[in-house]
C-alpha cells in the first residue's frame, strides 16, 4: 500500500464509524425514550395508588390516615416528557381536590391551598421548560453531528447556563413547594372547633 492509500483508508474508517455511532444513536434514542417514558408512567401509577387509599379511607370516616395517604401522594421527582408532565399536572390538581373533600368534610378551615397550588402550577412549567431547553439541545446537535461538525462552545454554554437556571428554579421551587404542602396538611390534621358551620366558613376551590 501506499502513503496515500493508508491515509484514504483510515479516512474511510472514521467516516464509516461516524455514521455508525450515529446511526446507533438514531435506533437506540427512541429505546431510551421509551424505557424512561415506562419508569415515569410506573411512578405515577404509584402515585395515583396512594390517591385511591386516600378515598379509602376517607370512605371509613378515617381522617388522619387519608391524609398520610395524601402525603405520600406528592411527588417532587424530575420527570420529562410533555405528555407525562401534563398527566403530573392533574395528578396535582388531584391532590388539592381532594384536601378540598377532606377539609369540608371535617368542617375545618384549610390552609395555603392557594399558595401550594400556585407552586405546584410553577413546578410544572418549569419542568416543560426544563423539557423543551433539553430537547432544543438534542435537535441543535443531531443537525450538527449531521453536517459532521461540533456544536460551538458558545453554544454548549448558553444551553448549559440556561438549564443550570432552570435546574436551580427546580431546586428552589421544591423547597418552597415542600414546606407550604407541609403547612396545608398541617391544618387537615386539625380538628374542627366545632363553631363554624358551613354557611359561614365556606371553603371554595379555584
Amino acid at each position: 500500500m501506499t502513503f496515500f492509500t493508508y491515509i484514504f483508508s483510515g479516512i474511510l474508517s472514521v467516516i464509516g464509524l461516524v455514521l455508525l455511532l450515529y446511526f446507533a444513536r438514531m435506533l437506540l434514542e427512541p429505546a431510551f425514550s421509551w424505557f424512561f417514558s415506562q419508569r415515569n408512567t410506573k411512578g405515577l401509577n404509584k402515585l395515583h395508588q396512594q390517591l385511591e387509599r386516600f378515598d379509602a379511607m376517607m370512605a371509613e370516616k378515617k381522617h388522619a390516615a387519608a391524609v398520610a395517604f395524601l402525603e405520600t401522594a406528592m411527588s417532587y421527582d424530575l420527570i420529562s416528557g410533555s405528555e407525562i408532565i401534563n398527566q403530573l399536572k392533574r395528578h396535582y390538581q388531584n391532590i388539592l381536590s381532594r384536601a378540598v373533600v377532606l377539609a369540608d368534610e371535617k368542617k375545618i378551615e384549610i390552609e395555603f391551598l392557594a399558595e401550594t397550588e400556585h407552586l405546584l402550577l410553577e413546578r410544572i412549567d418549569l419542568l416543560l421548560l426544563n423539557d423543551n431547553v433539553s430537547a432544543a439541545y438534542s435537535r441543535v446537535q443531531s443537525k450538527r453531528e449531521q453536517l459532521g461538525k461540533e456544536i460551538p462552545d458558545w453554544t454548549k454554554n448558553d444551553f448549559k447556563k440556561r438549564l443550570d437556571e432552570v435546574k436551580k428554579e427546580l431546586v428552589d421551587n421544591k423547597t418552597a413547594l415542600s414546606a407550604s404542602f407541609k403547612r396545608l396538611l398541617a391544618s387537615l390534621r386539625k380538628e374542627s372547633t366545632g363553631t363554624a358551620d358551613d354557611e359561614d366558613s365556606p371553603i371554595v376551590y379555584h
